[in-house]
């Protein structure tokens, strides 16, 4: 099996048919390249530990395009356009940062600026694919996959806690929403945290909370309300905290030296609506 994933044996005729009966596949699966490779791996974003090996990512790989190839199947049999939905690029640069970008798809998605209860009805309610697997590793949480046109594919381990799981779907949110090159990069990593932290711990709400302080209990408290772990939320909170609070030297400062600029964010609107309108991508884009 090694030498043919390789390329140094080929795999037909008996030996093929001996592969499929072993895999539980149909004889056809392996002739189906075209179809499942066609967003390119290059457009394959991972949250994982650096200690995942090349063997274990690609066959996650593979159930990733294994993923897509079925649901794409499945799609067929429904009355519906595999282009509608509504997800769409926002460009990342030196004015537009992944924090306003989980804002304003805040308000695109018409979702109140509060914690997110429901993140996967919310995921597929925008018509977004969502595959959970038994990734035969506990080095790698998520990968999600977008050409840009059809609905976004996330492939999520079976085996993550309920609070990294909600941390790292909307990691992966984040990758599709501002990533559309290939490759992953330290920076894109940080944005896509920098994203999920504020898509499901929103500035707008957990700015609120400070004004009282903050301890063990109110953490405590915010890590259950906001569905994630008591990292994740230390960790926004110690964000604000920075944002609205300058540094005691800079306070000492303050009287000499004003400050030359300040960071601020829209708030997204509230509204009823739970279910993101669709776009059609065909005339949308």
């Amino acid at each position: 099996m090694s030498k043919a994933e390789a390329g140094h044996l080929a795999v037909e005729g008996e030996r093929l048919a001996s592969y499929v009966r072993a895999l539980g596949y149909p004889p056809a699966l392996p002739g189906l390249d075209a179809e499942v490779t066609e967003v390119g791996i290059g457009m394959v974003h991972h949250r994982k530990k650096a200690t995942l090996g090349a063997h274990a990512l690609r066959r996650i790989h593979a159930q990733l395009a294994l993923g897509r190839l079925q649901a794409h199947r499945l799609l067929r049999a429904l009355p519906t356009d595999p282009t509608l939905h509504c997800f769409e690029h926002m460009a990342m640069n030196d004015f537009d940062t992944p924090t306003e970008a989980a804002q304003t798809l805040h308000k695109l998605w018409e979702v109140p600026a509060e914690p997110i209860t429901h993140l996967v009805a919310m995921i597929e309610g925008a018509d977004g694919l969502i595959l959970v697997r038994d990734l035969e590793s506990r080095d790698l949480d998520a990968v999600s996959q977008w050409n840009g046109a059809e609905r976004p594919l996330s492939l999520l381990g079976a085996h993550a806690a309920a609070d990294r799981f909600r941390f790292s779907f909307a990691h992966q949110l984040g990758h599709v929403i501002m990533h559309p090159e290939p490759g992953a990069t330290p920076q894109q990593e940080r944005q896509a945290d920098e994203f999920a932290s504020e898509f499901l711990m929103p500035a707008a709400d957990i700015g609120d909370k400070l004004s009282a302080g903050m301890d063990l209990p109110r953490l405590q408290l915010l890590k259950r309300r906001c569905g994630v772990s008591m990292a994740a939320v230390s960790r926004k909170v110690l964000t604000l905290a920075a944002i609205s609070e300058p540094h005691p030297r800079a306070r000492r400062n303050s009287a000499r030296t004003p400050p030359d600029r300040a960071r601020h964010g829209a708030t997204p609107r509230r509204s009823a609506r739970t279910r993101p309108r669709r776009r059609d991508r065909r005339t949308a884009r």
